[in-house]
């Protein structure tokens, strides 16, 4: 019986990823999003035993969108084919339609010209990595790469580590091991040498968005930080792009259905967004996160 209903959803997955790739723009919402729905809890050194937390308090996304009839499956890293935030490359970036790529950017001085066209219309959306609930084993998580197919300038695993878990599980009959409450933690770890090595190769860049894709078994929501908005109200002077941080929160489900098994996280995507320009330093976003490289990196693949 176990078999005949994960096949069941491998059906009902693929049909829904079928109907996110074909409705385009006619894609409706099917709720509303709460930003409180996932939050950034801690920020602290990477290698600082003490485990300092540098926020003065735990921040809501700062803004969402869905959810929405539908899957984001297709949006993962294997679909894109450079990943380095072209527009229409990548499932963030507004490939298939389904969204613009410029849904939590500031205006037009946010869009940037990646594809060498002389067009500053790239949104900048770079896919990090994705997480599926197994059901028995937890989350998996796998890691992208970025670059182009005639050269791949840096695997995302070499750079960070993604983790997330449930809060608390319980053993279903129907589906193994599932969120006790419909919630879990999601977080963020750099390499702590990977400052100084990537800098001594490729200068520095920065990131100022970090966006989750959480989908359930029929729809998916989209949650935005915006860490120019986020490092500024922290107004910390330790929060600086010279550090490499470990980052962590919490995600619910409370924005799904809660009828059958709607209500559980079962695929997750990261991605983050390069800016046009490095912000100041107390304004930025992902202050050392050890991605430095990725901006110029995808500069000299298009030169």
């Amino acid at each position: 019986m176990k078999k005949g209903l994960k096949q069941l959803m491998a059906v009902l997955m693929c049909s829904a990823a079928f109907i996110s790739t074909n409705a385009s723009a006619t894609l409706v919402s099917a709720g509303e999003c709460t930003t409180d729905s996932v939050t950034l809890d801690h920020v602290s050194v990477v290698g600082d035993n003490t485990n300092t937390n540098l926020l003065s308090s735990g921040h809501d996304a700062t803004s969402c969108i869905g959810t929405y009839w539908g899957q984001d499956i297709i949006g993962g890293g294997a679909y894109t084919d450079n990943n380095i935030g072209e527009l229409g490359d990548g499932f963030l970036n507004g490939q298939w339609g389904v969204l613009t790529g410029n849904e939590f950017l500031d205006g037009p001085e946010d869009l940037q010209d990646l594809d060498g066209d002389g067009n500053a219309t790239d949104p900048g959306w770079i896919h990090l990595g994705d997480t599926w609930k197994k059901w028995s084993t937890g989350f998996t998580t796998s890691y992208d790469e970025v670059g182009t197919h005639e050269e791949i300038t840096f695997q995302v695993n070499e750079l960070l580590t993604l983790s997330f878990g449930c809060k608390e599980y319980f053993a279903s009959f129907v589906s193994g091991y599932n969120c006790a409450d419909n919630s879990g933690y999601w977080k963020l770890t750099t390499e702590l040498g990977i400052i100084d090595d990537v800098q001594s190769l490729l200068g520095k860049a920065t990131f100022d968005h970090l966006a989750f894709s959480i989908n359930s078994l029929t729809r998916f929501a989209v949650y935005d930080f915006n860490f120019k908005d986020i490092f500024a109200a922290e107004n910390n002077a330790d929060l600086n792009f010279n550090t490499p941080y470990m980052l962590s929160g919490s995600f619910n489900m409370d924005d799904f259905p809660t009828f059958g098994n709607d209500a559980q996280p079962l695929h997750i995507n990261v991605w983050a967004r390069d800016p046009a320009q490095v912000p100041e330093p107390s304004t930025i976003l992902l202050a050392g996160l050890g991605l430095f490289g990725l901006m110029l990196n995808r500069r000299k693949v298009n030169n």
